[in-house]
């Protein structure tokens, strides 16, 4: 430092008041920029909600009927900042559209929470991933955590009439 002042004023020991000013400014400049700065991450950072597990009729994979109604379980352990609430939830099965459901809103600080809800079985007969992902916000757009991944979650088999007796 004394270099610095001895090169502006050209003694080691004397700082007019003009540059004690000036670096009394300077530094109030950077402390405000760096204050800004860790005040845009804090609480930005990435989410640290995860998913702690998913099933689909009480368990991790089905086989149902074509078109069958199938109760989906997702269990998630929120965190601490607002990117780590949990208020929607995207499924995918196969590669089919990707639906956003508004679900119940889980938004305390490191949280368990659990919500249900349904979903219909595929058409086809056949087996299917199903992925499911979570957000912090109600539409499906803010701070996604996921994919979770249930390979062969869904499998669609064939309702077969058996004969009847007379």
């Amino acid at each position: 430092m004394k270099n610095i002042i001895s090169k502006i004023t050209g003694s080691p020991n004397k700082i007019s008041f003009g540059v004690k000013k000036y670096l009394s400014g300077f530094l109030l400049v950077l402390l405000v920029l760096v204050g800004l700065t860790v005040a845009n991450y804090v609480g930005a950072g990435p989410t640290t909600k995860t998913i702690n597990s998913v099933l689909l009729n009480n368990a991790t994979a089905v086989s149902v009927t074509s078109g069958s109604s199938i109760t989906t379980t997702v269990s998630v352990r929120t965190g601490s900042g607002d990117n780590d609430k949990w208020r929607s939830t995207k499924y995918q099965i196969g590669t089919s559209t990707t639906p956003c459901v508004d679900t119940t809103d889980i938004g305390t600080s490191n949280t368990t929470g659990t919500t249900t809800f349904s979903i219909t079985a595929p058409v086809n007969v056949g087996s299917y991933d199903f992925k499911i992902w979570i957000y912090s916000n109600n539409t499906c757009s803010d701070n996604q955590t996921g994919p979770t991944l249930l390979t062969n979650g869904i499998t669609v088999t064939v309702l077969t009439n058996t004969p009847r007796c007379r």
